[in-house]
């Protein structure tokens, strides 16, 4: 996991419905210019413009036209942005099927505590065995409803969950992000282009 990572931006057709043959043309021209590193996220992917069933479908589409195009090509697929821990874990068993190399795990839930949020992970991860790239962003605490970065503690411990290997480092935050560079090295950090 080393490199520039490419956004998988999702097209709309006039009718709101994906449009397959601009994304398979954006892929290709991502390829073509030497791009082996994909990512769909949650946001840049557009998920929250679609419909469940069209994540996985959109998730599938791109894991099988990237990794038809090259089997060495690093796949990424996100999950919706707002589901059950138990749905989180048939999209990553899904993703898992159809070739994916990480999924990328966001949690929008109101933050109550750190325990919460390890222990969703831990449970997808116990449950699919795939790699995890969790992507941090800042939660709205459960407690006053204002937004919050993630504690340190939250941070820290996520090397203790053996299926993260990475973390998307979103909170636009210096000292967020020196924090999350004091991981292990195990667990490799994504950080936004410019």
């Amino acid at each position: 996991l080393e490199g520039c990572f490419y956004t998988i931006f999702t097209p709309f057709s006039e009718d709101e419905s994906i449009d397959y043959e601009s994304l398979e043309n954006y892929l290709n021209s991502l390829y073509r210019q030497g791009a082996r590193r994909f990512y769909a996220m949650a946001y840049n992917s557009r998920y929250s413009q679609l419909k469940h069933s069209e994540i996985r479908e959109l998730n599938e589409f791109c894991i099988c036209y990237l990794k038809k195009l090259n089997i060495e090509n690093i796949v990424i697929v996100g999950v919706p942005i707002h589901c059950s821990t138990n749905e989180t874990i048939e999209f990553v068993q899904h993703a898992k099927d159809v070739g994916a190399d990480l999924v990328s795990l966001i949690v929008r839930e109101k933050y109550f505590s750190d325990d919460q949020i390890l222990d969703h992970f831990s449970q997808v991860g116990r449950c699919t065995n795939m790699p995890i790239l969790v992507h941090e962003m800042p939660f709205l605490s459960g407690f006053d409803g204002n937004q919050m970065h993630w504690p340190k503690s939250l941070m820290m411990s996520l090397p203790n969950i053996p299926q993260i290997i990475a973390l998307k480092e979103d909170a636009k935050d210096f000292e967020i992000t020196k924090t999350a560079l004091e991981l292990e090295p195990r667990i490799r950090v994504i950080i936004a282009g410019i």
